[in-house]
């Protein structure tokens, strides 16, 4: 698969290249601000005492829900206010789609997933933090679907590589968001 060529340092990739392909999923390298401004980056942000609130993906409406209901001061009961899935047109959960589009090989995913480790650590921190999710809604993103993807990375608590240092960057944005 492409992923495997790429990280293959006998293939076509360029040092520079595999180097830039590194610093975007670690959130270092400003080359496409989806990865630059990670979750790392978000949580950082954020004043410790913050109460957080999550959305996640695969569960939209339940999550809206709790939301809805978390902030609602006047819910007794009532669903005025209480979303469907139709209030949701859009799927990004990506159920369906062409599997060739979705091919990585067990070592690419194994690759990707420890690349990618301590921005899982920083999810599974949001997520564990999240006012509107509980105990069941949390272990069934880390402990089923999160390690159904990276077994190791959902499991573990720390990384081979260090947590990368972004207080300049995020001091740079201060004032600017």
């Amino acid at each position: 698969d492409k992923a495997t060529k790429y990280m293959d340092t006998a293939n076509a990739a360029s040092p520079k290249c595999r180097k830039m392909a590194d610093e975007a999923l670690k959130g270092i390298g400003n080359y496409l601000p989806h990865w630059y401004f990670n979750y790392q980056y978000y949580y950082e942000f954020l004043p410790q005492d913050v109460s957080l609130l999550v959305i996640r993906n695969e569960h939209m409406v339940q999550d809206w829900n709790s939301i809805e209901v978390l902030l609602s001061k006047e819910y007794a009961g009532k669903t005025a206010g209480i979303a469907s899935a139709e209030d949701f047109p859009y799927d990004n959960s990506h159920k369906t789609t062409d599997a060739s589009d979705l091919f990585l090989s067990d070592e690419s995913k194994v690759a990707l997933c420890q690349a990618l480790c301590n921005e899982i650590q920083v999810y599974k921190t949001i997520i564990r933090k999240a006012a509107n999710l509980k105990v069941e809604d949390v272990e069934l993103s880390i402990l089923e679907e999160l390690k159904g993807i990276c077994p190791t990375e959902a499991l573990n608590d720390e990384c081979e590589d260090e947590m990368p240092d972004i207080f300049d960057k995020i001091e740079a944005r201060k004032g600017r968001q």
